[in-house]
């Protein structure tokens, strides 16, 4: 009589949890780990992240790589908010550009290079303060002198020697003093776009660079425009009243030689390191305008 091999339910259910097993790890073994932003650590904001393996833009006969920081407020005493930096996280930040090999140059050395090619070092970037705020001279200049570092910082000229958290005039020639340099931030800082021809002419532009010039004995030739607010008519009543660059709210870190100089990019910073890499490397920007 022929034997018969017969399965049970249960020698059934064991032979295809055990097939299920060996597809399962096959499938582990052939496909690769999927990566997704959760699955890295964060670093805390005090400490230098690992240096970003995502090179900037390669430079070509007619652009290059320069992202120029914008600055508000350096304090430890402000509630947190979108322009205010804690001064460990900046000191951290200029840092990171040191022990990076980055270089921090001056405006003017920035402008230069776009008006003549001249050759910039490796790594270039360029500081700069917006709004003439205190905290700027008290927490910020200490560590641009610590690490011999240059900046530039744009002053809304009605707002000096005012009383609260603003920069005086002997403030402002410490700057100069130290190597720092000055641009005109408007007057009052008004959006430039929607007042007056006369106002924006003869007070925000030409009034606050007379004035900066007379209090301070140098000539002024860059201007930040306030909030970044700008039209085609407010950038030629910039180039109108004598100013050679102008720098905005746009947010990219390369340039080229074919760049309006009166419509200059720079990058907000804030309180993260990982997006202050990011940042500096043109990665993840904010909507600029």
């Amino acid at each position: 009589m022929q034997n018969k091999f017969h399965l049970t339910k249960t020698d059934i259910a064991i032979f295809s949890l055990a097939t299920l097993v060996i597809i399962i790890g096959i499938i582990f073994c052939i496909t690769p780990t999927a990566y997704t932003k959760a699955s890295v650590t964060q670093l805390p904001e005090s400490a230098d992240p690992v240096p970003p393996t995502i090179a900037p833009t390669p430079a070509t006969s007619d652009n290059f790589y320069a992202p120029i920081l914008m600055y508000h407020h350096i304090s430890d005493t402000l509630p947190m908010g979108p322009y205010v930096i804690r001064t460990a996280v900046f000191d951290n930040q200029m840092n990171w550009l040191k022990n990076n090999n980055y270089h921090v140059i001056p405006y003017s050395q920035f402008y230069e290079a776009l008006t003549t090619k001249t050759t910039l070092p490796e790594k270039p970037v360029v500081l700069t303060f917006d709004d003439n705020d205190k905290d700027q001279y008290e927490n910020a200049l200490p560590i641009l002198k610590k690490y011999d570092y240059k900046a530039i910082f744009f002053i809304p000229t009605a707002y000096v020697n005012k009383r609260g958290g603003v920069m005086t005039w002997d403030m402002l020639k410490e700057l100069l003093n130290e190597g720092m340099e000055i641009g005109a931030h408007s007057s009052t800082h008004p959006d430039l776009r929607v007042i007056p021809r006369k106002q924006l002419y003869d007070e925000e532009l030409i009034g606050s660079k007379k004035i900066l010039e007379e209090k301070l004995g140098i000539s002024i030739k860059y201007f930040a425009y306030p909030g970044g607010a700008k039209s085609k008519k407010v950038v030629q009543a910039v180039k109108d009243t004598g100013f050679l660059s102008a720098v905005t709210t746009i947010y990219d870190p390369n340039h080229t030689y074919k760049d309006n100089p009166l419509l200059i990019s720079r990058i907000y910073v804030g309180n993260s390191m990982e997006n202050f890499v990011d940042f500096i490397n043109g990665r993840n920007l904010y909507k600029s305008h």
